[in-house]
């Protein structure tokens, strides 16, 4: 009786467990299987950016995610400071164990030729050689002249001609400003400041007529003024000796005309004048610079 309760048990155990292999079979089957498996693969690393351009373009255009990545940088070149300064020791350690340790080697010495000495067969150039370079290629290349002239400048500040060279290349490039802080720093070095003028023969029209005008230069040094002129019109005047400058309100003000009274001779002379360019912007520089020179000599400066 007791075997065949036994028995009776050990089916029963056999039948659910083939029911249950059955159930979980069939719950596979009824499943579906995910169509979008991730699977990994071996790629490329992405490509670096063609240059800093494309970089600078990549990051983020408003000025909160600027701010951040700032911080972020700050905080990640603290955190390479700190393991380069935790790092430190065990490198010295290493390097005086490998310098303990290391094999010592006979220095083998090779017979060689002595090395050649070089000599410079030009010397290097002084001052009024480099300005005389910057000026030739100047109307050429006028900003590769500026940036060689201002460095020689900047190099000799209390000689004048690097700024006379560089006046007269703003002038010609219509840089009336940088023109007119050029020839005062030229006159204040001790240099000049030179302009191509016409002189009016008549009152001060400027009359097209043949013999109407002349052409001369006017220069402004820091103790004189002078004007030559052809057909024998010139004067040269201390600054204390200018009378007057000013703008001509009717007579050849449409190109810069402009008079200067001088006393030569114990006379007073009446010169009018006009920027050959007939621009009425060189005309107001010229007299800004004559304004200014005569009030330096009268203040003593």
């Amino acid at each position: 009786m007791d075997q065949l309760k036994f028995l009776l048990a050990a089916l029963m155990l056999v039948g659910a467990a083939f029911v249950g292999r059955q159930s979980f079979e069939d719950a596979i089957a009824r499943s579906p299987l995910p169509t979008n498996v991730p699977t990994t693969s071996a790629s490329a690393p992405p490509a670096a950016p063609a240059d800093k351009k494309e970089a600078t373009v990549a990051l983020p255009p408003n000025k909160t995610a600027r701010a951040k990545n700032a911080e972020n940088a700050v905080s990640i070149k603290a955190a390479s400071r700190e393991v380069r300064r935790a790092e430190q020791p065990r490198r010295l350690a290493l390097a005086e164990s490998a310098t303990l340790t290391a094999p010592r080697v006979k220095a083998v010495v090779v017979a060689s030729a002595p090395p050649r000495r070089l000599t410079l067969s030009v010397a290097t150039p002084d001052y009024e050689r480099r300005v005389a370079d910057a000026a030739s290629i100047g109307a050429e290349e006028p900003n590769r002249a500026v940036f060689r002239l201002e460095h020689i400048a900047s190099v000799e500040p209390g000689r004048p001609e690097a700024y006379e060279t560089l006046a007269a290349i703003h002038l010609r490039q219509g840089d009336f400003y940088q023109a007119y802080e050029m020839f005062d720093s030229a006159i204040r070095n001790g240099g000049k400041a030179t302009f191509s003028m016409m002189h009016d023969h008549t009152r001060g029209n400027f009359d097209a007529g043949a013999g109407a005008t002349c052409v001369g230069e006017l220069t402004l040094q820091p103790a004189e003024l002078t004007f030559e002129g052809a057909d024998g019109h010139r004067f040269a005047t201390s600054w204390a000796e200018l009378r007057e400058a000013g703008s001509n309100r009717f007579f050849g003000s449409s190109i810069g005309g402009f008079h200067v009274k001088v006393t030569a001779d114990g006379k007073s002379r009446n010169f009018n004048l006009a920027p050959r360019s007939r621009d009425k912007r060189e005309a107001n520089i010229i007299l800004d610079l004559l304004i200014e020179n005569a009030q330096r000599q009268d203040s003593g400066r």
